[in-house]
């Protein structure tokens, strides 16, 4: 299921954490990569945090 910013649920809740308002463009992508990044990081571990 794709939902806003083209992410699926479990990487808009954290983008949803980390995005301002007032971020341009260019930094919005950047932060869905980290996203990303992180939710394929977190499970990896197994969510161990």
């Amino acid at each position: 299921m794709q939902i806003p910013e083209g992410l699926d649920e479990e990487s808009l809740a954290i983008f949803d954490l980390l995005i301002k308002p007032e971020l341009s463009k260019n930094e919005r992508e950047q932060i869905k990569r980290v996203t990303k990044d992180l939710l394929e990081t977190l499970k990896s571990e197994k969510l161990r945090i």
